[in-house]
């Protein structure tokens, strides 16, 4: 996780901007949600392991909430590749 904030820390003091720039945000801000997506799945896989039901309906529904975010990165995603595509090489 360290090393996704501080890829997202290096890009923005770059300080680039357009469509390119903003998709390779929102694919670091996909990775994270991707990399916390899969910590909730491995601890509800313990937590029902250990017969904590409680606790894994309660970890599931965060993970409902990070796959939800995901999506919503991924749809904000679509603008910026059309617009990528579109963009001139450099």
């Amino acid at each position: 996780m360290e090393g996704l904030i501080e890829e997202g820390k290096d890009a923005l003091e770059q300080d680039a901007e357009g469509p390119s720039f903003d998709l390779g945000l929102t694919g670091g801000a996909l990775r994270v949600e991707h990399y916390e997506i899969a910590g909730y799945e491995a601890v509800i896989a313990m937590s029902k392991t250990l017969g904590l039901r409680d606790v894994a309906t309660l970890l599931k529904q965060n993970l409902d909430e990070e796959v939800a975010a995901a999506k919503k990165v991924t749809a904000a995603s679509q603008p910026l590749l059309k617009a990528a595509a579109h963009q001139p090489e450099e």
